[in-house]
């Protein structure tokens, strides 16, 4: 049976690479994966940079739990 699109299970990778190997390592640079790297931290950082500040979803938990305990 196929699952709906955006509804998968963790083992479809495995399933889709065997080897647990997915790519062309022959491209691979020091420099590409330094890129790479970079960019995931910086995505990372600002993610939790985010909800760090964030303010509203407390707020908001905070309303909705009031709202039901009543």
């Amino acid at each position: 049976m196929k699952l709906p699109d955006g509804v998968y299970t963790g083992i479809w990778w495995y399933a889709r690479f065997p080897n647990h190997y997915a790519g062309n390592g022959a491209v691979a640079t020091p420099e590409l994966g330094r890129l790479l790297v970079e960019h995931r931290v910086a995505a990372i950082v600002k993610a939790i940079g985010t909800v760090k500040a964030d303010t509203t979803t407390g707020q908001v938990q905070q309303e909705f739990f009031e709202k039901v305990l009543k």
